[in-house]
């Protein structure tokens, strides 16, 4: 994130936010499957930044088909918005998603604390399980939130997302932590039938730890004009 015209890292060294789609109880290969890049509504600003959309498509063995949008509105927003489109050509009875980093090193802390909450009026809410999480450091903030039915944010240690994955929401809570560690957001898409796709939004802002109220409120303004199927 660009910070008094600084930018901050938001994960450890080059590090992409992980992704891991589970089908019927077996994990794609995301990596090592070729993906169709779509750039038409990118609009870049150097050589290295820009704004708009970047969409990425694969489909899997299985017959699913994951479209994955990650958009930034404007060069000056601090909120992105993540939109995974999961499709198939075949019934499949479970399907479920993971989205978060491996390693929560923020900024210069590779100790930052994670919060477990839930977004109300633009406020985070601190809570052991819900659907957002708030990470900070002593000069960054960041804030992960999805209003899909079901999500849960998680945070486990580092440094593999194999342990946010492994963690079961259903019988574990998630109070506040700032050993070094990893984070994400669990979300259960359950059946999906051919014809009718499913559409999951993540909600990610970052920015000076000063301006995390106004970081979350852009957060929570950006989910609130996008839909959930």
């Amino acid at each position: 994130t660009n910070i008094g015209g600084t930018f901050s890292k938001l994960t450890f060294s080059t590090y992409p936010m992980d992704t891991v789609l589970r089908v019927n109880g077996a994990d794609e290969s995301i990596a090592s499957t070729a993906a169709t890049m779509d750039l038409s509504d990118f609009t870049p600003t150097s050589s290295s930044t820009g704004y708009g959309t970047v969409a990425a498509t694969q489909t899997f063995p299985s017959g699913v088909t994951m479209t994955r949008s990650y958009t930034l509105a404007n060069d000056a927003s601090r909120a992105t918005t993540t939109t995974i489109t999961l499709s198939t050509t075949t019934t499949i009875p479970e399907v479920k998603l993971w989205w978060g980093t491996r390693d929560d090193y923020i900024g210069t802390s590779d100790t930052p604390t994670k919060t477990v909450g839930t977004l109300s009026g633009g406020n985070f809410i601190s809570a052991n399980n819900g659907n957002a999480i708030q990470v900070t450091s002593a000069n960054e903030g960041v804030v992960l939130y999805s209003s899909y039915p079901g999500a849960q944010a998680i945070h486990k240690s580092c440094c593999s997302f194999a342990n946010v994955v492994n963690s079961d929401p259903a019988v574990e809570t998630y109070p506040a932590d700032s050993g070094d560690g990893s984070y994400g957001m669990y979300l259960p898409i359950g059946a999906l039938v051919p014809g009718t796709p499913k559409t999951v939004v993540l909600n990610y802002g970052a920015g000076a730890l000063s301006e995390l109220t106004t970081v979350t409120q852009e957060t929570q303004e950006v989910a609130d004009r996008k839909s959930v199927v």
